[in-house]
């Protein structure tokens, strides 16, 4: 019988006469004593301990829920722990196990490499939390705190509506957290690529400077917090796993492949060149943001309608390099070079003849198309640049006329009283 204190080296010999069939049943009763407890690190360098445990451990989870939720490298499922053996504020936690029938080669190269980026990103209020990471026999988990109000989509799909008279918050408040919602992923997320508390000419100069590229940005990968911050809760980047950090003497690779993308979000450099950088990521926001912003002025049926729109552009212009491939993206490769789809200015242009000219919807959809979704890598802003602009927004009063939303283009927009003709467009 072995110790589990720590460090314990000595062990105790059963008493002599206890045959085979009692510590048959001893070795296999004892895990029911043997749960242990989640806690947070007590070292400040660390975001999360790591555990290793014996495949009969028994984990001290209490409630799993029915629903299970498949992604992309594993299975998230809500579970609840003990409260004997919760270190932690939160109650509930998505508990997200890599694929177990993945090679372990590649299971155990996945987790570490999800491990190490939750370990390098600095704790922040709109980066996703670690509780804990642990590995039970061959297979690997993460506890994360469970965000109530799902994922973007599922935000998404509520009527803005709805949710400003639930919350009872004035449409001013309401267009104001969307501001303060992507800066803070923006703020937070350059917390990552450059250093605190260096200037530029330091940073070029260190070359064992850590910067990262998360390049699969999508709504699924962004999560809603709804009893954090503001009544109406506060969004978190998750999935930090296909984060890629890299040496500052390679910020900017040429690489095949690119890795992992959201394909309708997906920069022209995926189609052409194979250039990875940060790049990727400022477009792949840009066409998130460009569908909060419908979302919030048009509802669900305007995100639907948006979508329809750059799907029937590859329809009635397709490329010949892809057949009858049509696609959602927000680019064009049909003369050769990316172009931005003419469906996108074309929605920009639509919704801006309802908005003011001196609102925050209007500048931000000017700017993320002028400066996010510039089809030109080099020409494309940096983090830094989207963080200062959402920074100069918010400096604007919160009863300013800046933030005027009334709600009224909901309706008019999810039963397609605005309509955008095909036959407007012309060939590029």
């Amino acid at each position: 019988m072995w110790s589990n204190k720590t460090g314990e080296k000595d062990y105790i010999k059963f008493p002599d006469g206890i045959d085979d069939e009692f510590i048959e049943a001893f070795a296999r009763v004892q895990w029911s004593v043997l749960a242990p407890a989640f806690e947070s690190p007590k070292s400040s360098s660390l975001r999360c301990n790591f555990y290793e445990f014996d495949d009969m451990i028994i984990l001290p989870i209490t409630n799993v829920s029915d629903n299970k939720h498949q992604g992309g490298f594993g299975l998230v499922e809500k579970v609840q722990l003990h409260e004997e053996h919760n270190g932690f504020k939160h109650s509930h936690f998505a508990l997200k196990t890599i694929h177990s029938m993945m090679p372990f080669d590649l299971k155990d190269n996945f987790f570490r490499q999800e491990l190490d980026a939750f370990q390098k990103a600095k704790p922040r209020s709109h980066l996703i939390e670690v509780c804990a990471a642990f590995k039970k026999g061959e297979n690997y988990h993460f506890l994360f705190p469970w965000a109530n109000g799902g994922t973007l989509i599922h935000l998404w799909n509520k009527r803005p509506q709805d949710i400003v008279t639930e919350k009872r918050v004035q449409w001013s408040e309401f267009s104001r957290w969307i501001c303060e919602q992507c800066h803070g992923i923006f703020r937070d997320l350059l917390g990552i690529h450059e250093p605190q508390g260096q200037s530029q000419k330091d940073r070029t100069a260190d070359k064992e400077d850590l910067y990262s590229i998360h390049s699969d940005i999508k709504p699924e990968n962004i999560l809603h917090f709804t009893e954090d911050g503001s009544p109406l809760g506060s969004l978190k980047v998750s999935d930090l796993g296909l984060m890629k950090f890299h040496r500052l003497i390679s910020r900017t690779v040429q690489s095949k492949p690119m890795g992992a993308a959201y394909q309708t979000y997906r920069a022209p450099e995926h189609d052409m060149g194979m250039i990875r950088s940060r790049k990727i990521d400022i477009w792949a926001f840009g066409c998130l943001f460009a569908e909060f912003l419908t979302w919030a002025i048009a509802g669900q049926g305007g995100i639907e309608h948006f979508k329809t729109m750059r799907v029937d552009e590859d329809r009635h212009f397709p490329d010949k390099n892809k057949g009858e491939w049509f696609e959602d993206h927000f680019f064009t490769m049909r003369t050769g070079q990316p172009r931005r789809k003419q469906s996108v200015a074309k929605w920009f242009a639509n919704l801006d003849e309802d908005l003011s000219k001196d609102t925050f919807f209007s500048q931000f959809f000017s700017f993320i198309q002028d400066s996010m979704l510039h089809p030109d890598r080099n020409a494309r802003v940096e983090y830094k640049d989207v963080e200062k602009f959402l920074e100069r927004c918010l400096e604007n009063h919160a009863d300013s006329s800046f933030w005027f939303l009334d709600g009224k283009l909901t309706e008019k927009y999810s039963y397609g009283q605005r309509t955008t003709g095909l036959s407007t467009w012309s060939q590029e």
